[in-house]
């Protein structure tokens, strides 16, 4: 059985007056975190972790020796400078309303009036993002932006990692927390619920048509409206009622 391991957007957190907070913050939001306080360590980190996104404490633009780290950064991976805000220990307050509110942690800039209060007590600065909400909104963008650029993932299969295009990719089905990708010769199952593979898969060619059906709409032979299936290759995959509008909505009719 092959394994595969979602990617989540990997943030390098710099320098902030209480990293743990933070970047237990981040972490519950589905970020992969990893924290800097000198100039040393952020260099080390850009290079062992990675990151997609760097945080900036905004109050290193004062300091000279990070001139040149922060140069550096910038050409790495986008740089969201950050204010320090009165109180950190908010950040769980309004990781909780977020929670109640959206259902989902980190996925969009949630307006509601409930959090003004915890928001509006932050000092403003234009020179930086100055509260929790700004600052989920901001990675929620850049991870959108780098997950649509996504071409590929690799799965484990036995000791080699084989690499699985996602224009290859015929249909998926899924069981529970495991499901099966097909392509046109061979079928790979992986470790993975189709809640694990919604940001993979939200490019407009997958589309799903049943609970556990998700199908690519460029290798789509015909539809069969009378049995609700859809022929792919040498496969019928059904047709759900509840989503067959949706899948009709990508269908263009002549």
């Amino acid at each position: 059985m092959g394994f595969f391991s979602m990617r989540k957007a990997k943030v390098l957190l710099i320098n902030q007056p209480s990293p743990q907070s933070l970047g237990a913050f981040l972490e519950r939001a589905g970020y992969a975190v990893q924290l800097a306080e000198k100039p040393e360590d952020a260099a080390m980190a850009l290079l062992e972790h990675e990151p997609e996104v760097v945080i900036w404490d905004a109050e290193l633009d004062q300091l000279t020796e990070w001139d040149r780290l922060r140069n550096t950064l910038k050409n790495r991976a986008p740089l969201l400078s950050i204010n320090r805000l009165k109180d950190w220990g908010q950040l769980e307050t309004v990781m909780d309303q977020v929670q109640s509110t959206s259902g989902v942690i980190g996925a969009t800039h949630v307006n509601n009036p409930n959090l003004s209060a915890v928001l509006q007590s932050q000092t403003q600065d234009d020179d930086g993002i100055d509260n929790p909400m700004d600052l989920l909104g901001k990675l929620s963008e850049i991870s959108s932006r780098t997950i649509a650029g996504m071409r590929h993932f690799y799965t484990k299969v036995g000791n080699k990692l084989r690499r699985v295009e996602l224009a290859d990719i015929r249909f998926i089905q899924v069981e529970g927390k495991y499901s099966t990708i097909h392509l046109e010769s061979r079928s790979y199952h992986i470790k993975a619920s189709l809640k694990d593979m919604v940001h993979m898969l939200s490019s407009d060619c997958f589309v799903r048509v049943s609970r556990n059906n998700v199908i690519n709409l460029e290798h789509i032979d015909h539809i069969d409206v009378f049995q609700s299936t859809v022929r792919i290759g040498n496969e019928d995959v059904p047709i759900s009622r509840t989503y067959k509008e949706n899948l009709m909505r990508y269908v263009q009719l002549m």
